[in-house]
């Protein structure tokens, strides 16, 4: 099955606005709504994702790679109100990147990367029928990168912050004790932007180019006893992030330079183990 017709609807500018109204309608009408069948439930849990982040020049040749792991925990709540399925999720990640790349110059740099990510979610899901929903997503992200100094060249901190909009598809379907879950979500930004403070140099913001995300997350379901689930998640995420517009560099209020976030391409595969509760 292909889920090429979501990338086309989150790509385009006016759906991103349709997509946009009717996720807020959603979550409007629910909260107003008298449900006949309502189920709200809470799960937390750990999460360990394999990160690789890549970073190219304009002919495509990669400049940067870095790769390594990152854990942390994630808390969702969700509610269902007859065939409305709403949900809200948040995390803090961090851990270390290896980092494979160059100076300025061409020379080669052997460093790492410190990584801290925080993500929230919102989204809302209209079940179809007893196997199939479709919906939209807001997510918020914020990634701190913190590159080290090393083989005489100066690390420096780098802040970036992105709202992706999304549109998304789910089968589910019970298997023995347990529940099976497929899902895929396509993404575009709303916003984004780079904050980067060079050595010697003013913080400055830096436009980034377009984003562009692809999801697919695998879920399995089981009950553990009474109101109380157990769920694992396997997921995989590459998000794209275009060639930056150039950005003045100040030193002291003074312009020396330009620079841009080149074409960068973040691949993650997330593994989840979570505890929840249904009321």
């Amino acid at each position: 099955m292909t889920f090429g017709w979501l990338i086309n609807l989150a790509c385009r500018r006016a759906n991103l606005l349709r997509l946009l109204g009717l996720l807020a309608m959603a979550w409007s009408a629910v909260a107003s709504a008298n449900c006949v069948d309502a189920a709200p439930s809470l799960q937390a849990g750990g999460v360990r994702i394999n990160s690789v982040w890549r970073e190219f020049n304009p002919q495509g040749e990669e400049l940067v790679r870095e790769s390594g792991t990152l854990t942390g925990s994630e808390i969702t709540a969700a509610y269902r109100c007859d065939r409305w399925h709403l949900g809200a999720r948040l995390s803090d990640l961090d851990g270390v990147r290896h980092y494979d790349g160059q100076t300025s110059s061409g020379r080669p740099v052997l460093s790492q990367s410190a990584i801290r990510q925080r993500q929230a979610d919102l989204q809302a899901m209209f079940a179809l029928s007893d196997s199939w929903r479709l919906g939209g997503r807001v997510t918020r992200q914020l990634l701190w990168r913190d590159i080290a100094s090393a083989s005489g060249a100066s690390g420096y901190p780098e802040r970036f912050d992105w709202s992706l909009l999304s549109a998304g598809a789910q089968w589910h379907s019970n298997f023995g004790t347990g529940q099976l879950s497929l899902a895929s979500w396509a993404g575009k930004q709303l916003s984004s932007r780079m904050v980067i403070t060079l050595p010697g140099r003013d913080q400055a913001t830096l436009k980034l180019g377009a984003l562009a995300q692809l999801e697919f997350i695998a879920s399995w379901r089981t009950r553990v006893r009474s109101a109380w689930f157990f769920q694992a998640d396997l997921g995989y995420r590459r998000l794209e992030i275009g060639q930056g517009e150039p950005s003045i560099i100040r030193r002291s209020g003074v312009p020396v330079g330009v620079a841009s976030q080149p074409k960068s391409v973040m691949t993650e595969r997330p593994i989840a183990i979570h505890l929840g509760y249904d009321f």
